[in-house]
């Protein structure tokens, strides 16, 4: 059995501070004191204001969140420049509204200039840039490393810097609509002291009775290129996903993806790489039966999206809706038009197939799952579709819709990159790196309990290691793969191994004694308002892990527990359901 390995990365405090997490969510923001409020409507002409904006760092980053009143895309097609005096000298750099900045970053054309021992032009990457949301809004967050170095100096030389935002109105940087602060820079002071970590993931599955479903972008065909096959090889077999969602194998057939993948995660007795392509670069490979799939057609001459009705059985006792998609990529209102109308297009189909009248008709409350690649940088209104059911053309998609079963939106998983804070799905290329492949699902059906975005290079060496990869290995394609872990019990349970049992029964470990994995079982024989709890113990009677804690449905069930940070010895893992308690013993022997 492969190891799995739970990384929760801890810190001893000098001081808590909230992490700031580059996520589209600003609630992290709340304890941050704003830097400026703007006045409202002393902008010089146009419609473009700036409201307010904060600042904080931690050892690493310089975090800025500002909010504008008009909508902007803040990758794209503007002219908003952020203006730092990363000495605190206004005798040096360029003379900027009275500092002296030494740093020059344009968002909407990803590049400036610095401005320290030689004048030198740069690009997003030479400042570590990383902002959000990607699709168009008015309040933004982005990070700037601290430890920047460009052409061979230092960036940040003081710890007190002031900063200026303009929002010009043409590249000459020259007119601008609106600055802030009227006068002088605003000044902030680096703190000191530690953050709260970042958020944990398990690389392996926690327990095999979990979901693991992943969305890749495999870069033109990649995953049949065989120049490429260590790196993808040393992904899939950390990953082992189950459902495989991927886009961008536009020549490769479905089993030629599927046979690359058993090349990299051979099936075992009874298992099949299942597969099946719709459009042009649609691929859904699956350990689970596809029973029936189609095109979403959309009205712009580009079918993007896929539609795949899969049956989970024996494991779920369930279908599961899965659409894959690739939507129009690119800026533009062209663009923006044919991206609007093929979300419209996936969303309408959910909408029939739950509704009965399209082609597919599909149980009620099924898990649906939307993932790939959704090239939103655009107009936010495509997001809004695709959470909402609000379709944009009802005159050629229908009428709107509540997409998840309970009668509210679907959920996006939103999931960080490992070891960081941050949701950014690309690799460094053309743009910054951004948040363009998503997973969304009728979270009244299922529930996350894992996820990340697999960046080999933001890895630690002890799980390079742990997991045979190489730092490199995601550089493969220009996207990081999606992973995230789905718990099915709201409509399924566990995987039950019988269906009739007998008595409340706790069984003995296997194997045991163990290293680091083993597998415990246990039978529920009648409905219990009673939550099931499983627990974990040392010798000494500490609590070490709880492994479960909430009602389940009579049967059989099988939970796997990982012990790869815990020291050999004896251990006691405890079933209690109400009166019912029993208690037996296992051992880790490395």
């Amino acid at each position: 059995m492969k190891k799995l390995l739970l990384f929760f990365l801890f810190v001893s405090f000098l001081f808590a501070q909230n992490r700031i997490l580059i996520d589209e969510n600003y609630d992290d923001w709340n304890d941050v004191p704003n830097l400026h409020e703007d006045p409202s409507g002393d902008n010089s002409s146009g419609t473009f204001d700036f409201k307010t904006m904060w600042v904080t760092n931690d050892d690493d980053y310089l975090y800025i969140r500002i909010q504008t009143t008009q909508k902007i895309t803040l990758v794209d097609n503007n002219y908003m420049t952020i203006f730092i005096d990363t000495d605190n000298n206004s005798g040096t750099g360029k003379s900027v509204n009275g500092i002296g900045a030494e740093l020059q970053y344009t968002f909407g054309t990803r590049s400036g200039k610095a401005f320290l021992s030689v004048e030198t032009n740069i690009e997003y990457d030479d400042i570590g840039f990383v902002g959000a949301p990607t699709f168009s809004g008015n309040d933004f967050e982005f990070v700037i490393r601290r430890d920047s170095r460009i052409s061979g100096a230092d960036l940040f030389q003081s710890s007190t810097i002031k900063i200026v935002m303009a929002g010009y109105t043409s590249s000459s940087l020259t007119d601008y609509y609106d600055k802030t602060p009227d006068t002088g820079g605003f000044e902030y002071t680096f703190q000191s002291g530690q953050v709260d970590p970042p958020p944990t993931y398990s690389i392996g599955k926690t327990n095999a009775g979990y979901l693991r479903i992943m969305a890749y972008n495999v870069k033109q065909d990649g995953i049949i290129n065989t120049d490429k096959t260590t790196e993808f090889s040393h992904i899939f077999r950390s990953i082992e996903p189950e459902i495989i969602g991927i886009v961008e194998s536009y020549d490769a057939s479905s089993q030629q993806v599927a046979d690359r993948i058993e090349f990299f995660l051979p099936s075992g007795e009874g298992q099949n790489w299942y597969n099946k392509k719709e459009v042009s670069d649609i691929v859904l490979v699956s350990r689970f039966q596809i029973k029936q799939s189609f095109p979403i057609d959309s009205d712009v001459g580009h079918d993007a999206s896929g539609a795949f009705l899969l049956d989970l059985r024996p494991k779920f006792d369930s279908d599961m809706l899965v659409i894959v998609a690739h939507p129009k990529c690119c800026s533009g209102d062209l663009n923006d038009e044919k991206r609007q109308n093929q979300f419209d297009a996936i969303m309408g189909f959910i909408r029939d197939a739950v509704n009965v009248g399209g082609s597919l008709t599909i149980s009620p409350n099924i898990p649906i799952v939307i993932m790939g690649d959704m090239n939103l940088v655009g107009d936010v209104r495509q997001y809004q579709t695709l959470i909402t059911g609000n379709i944009y053309y009802n005159g050629t998609y229908g009428e709107d819709f509540a997409p998840d079963w309970d009668g509210g939106n679907l959920d996006d998983a939103i999931p960080y990159v490992t070891n960081t804070g941050m949701t950014f799905t690309t690799n460094p290329g053309g743009y910054p790196p951004g948040r363009l492949d998503f997973v969304v699902y009728s979270g009244s059906v299922m529930e996350i309990v894992n996820s990340y975005i697999f960046d080999s290079g933001n890895l630690t060496n002890d799980q390079l290691s742990q997991f045979g990869l190489d730092a490199a290995d995601t550089k493969v394609s220009d996207h990081l793969p999606v992973v995230v872990d789905f718990d099915l019990s709201p409509i399924t349970g566990f995987k039950k191994k019988d269906e009739s049992p007998k008595e409340f029964r706790l069984m003995q470990n296997y194997p045991n004694p163990f290293n680091p994995s083993t597998s415990i079982q246990f039978t529920i024989p009648v409905e219990t308002q009673h939550a099931v709890s499983l627990r974990i113990f040392d010798i000494l009677g500490k609590e070490i892990k709880t492994l479960l804690n909430k009602p389940m449905q009579p049967g059989e069930y099988e939970i796997e527990f990982n012990a790869e940070d815990l020291p050999s010895g004896v251990y006691y893992y405890r079933l209690i359901i109400g009166d019912f308690t029993q208690t037996k013993k296992m051992v880790l022997l490395r």
